[in-house]
């Protein structure tokens, strides 16, 4: 994941995440000599072209606050900005001007939470472990990369994911049932049988899913041309484009569905 991001403020590097796996961590523990306005760490990934998406990720906060966002114009003023901090309180900004605020009743700090931000148009949404928040209108800016930002603490980002607005997808690590007709969805199974990846299509239309590694090279097209409407499934056997067994690791499953890319970071994992 870190291969994707930019860091304009502080530092997000690679680091162990408790009880195992690897994540994102915040390290710079405070602001420096600043040259201008200061402006909290921040980090941003994807295109100043995307407009209508959702930001999901897994944060755990050591103290301060967490922030993710999209839409972003520059590092001094970010864009849609959805901030938690270890108390509850969250609020959803646009740059510097607070647009909600509140906090959650019997938040639990010392654990992981999943925090997601939905642009639709002018609709704003966030959500915390898959509950409403807030939703709300907002037309300050329609387009704009995605970030994550922290305060000057030791806090933790892991399982980012960017897709359509209400487009789901499971990491490889998570068991999922198929729902009827589900948009998206990846299953678990043992490397011998590869990842089940199931879609529908609402109309005639044309999907493209490609496996790629973490530096960005494509590993396998699985899929490129039109569908029929109704639910369809791949199943990526593990193997590259050229018939070689792919490593275990982590690789970036990248969903092209009505002209709207979606990106999911997973793991493949060892029987």
């Amino acid at each position: 994941m870190s291969r994707y991001l930019s860091d304009m403020k502080g530092s997000f590097e690679v680091c162990q995440r408790p009880g195992g796996g690897q994540c994102i961590k915040q390290i710079v523990p405070a602001q420096g000599m600043a040259w201008t306005d200061p402006v909290k760490p921040n980090t941003i990934f994807g295109d100043d072209n995307w407009t209508n998406y959702d930001v999901n990720a897994e944060v755990f906060i050591d103290n301060g606050d967490v922030e993710i966002g999209g839409r972003w114009q520059d590092m001094y003023n970010l864009g849609y900005r959805f901030t938690l901090a270890k108390t509850g309180a969250w609020t959803v900004r646009f740059q510097n001007t607070t647009l909600r605020s509140g906090s959650i009743a019997g938040f639990n700090g010392a654990i992981w939470h999943t925090m997601k931000l939905r642009l639709q148009s002018t609709t704003i949404q966030a959500f915390i472990d898959d509950a409403s928040l807030v939703s709300f209108t907002d037309g300050s800016n329609s387009s704009g990369r995605a970030f994550l930002a922290s305060s000057y603490n030791a806090n933790m980002f892991d399982n980012l994911l960017i897709g359509a607005p209400g487009v789901s997808v499971d990491p490889l690590t998570r068991a999922s049932e198929p729902s009827s007709a589900p948009p998206l969805s990846v299953a678990l199974h043992s490397v011998s049988s590869g990842a089940t990846i199931r879609y529908s299509c609402t109309g005639r239309e044309r999907i493209i899913l490609a496996i790629f590694d973490m530096r960005g090279n494509k590993v396998r097209l699985l899929i490129d041309g039109m569908h029929t409407a109704g639910p369809h499934e791949v199943v990526w056997n593990g193997r590259n484009d050229h018939g070689g067994p792919a490593g275990n690791g982590s690789y970036l499953l990248r969903i092209v569905k009505g002209g709207q890319p979606s990106y999911q970071v997973f793991r493949k994992i060892a029987e």
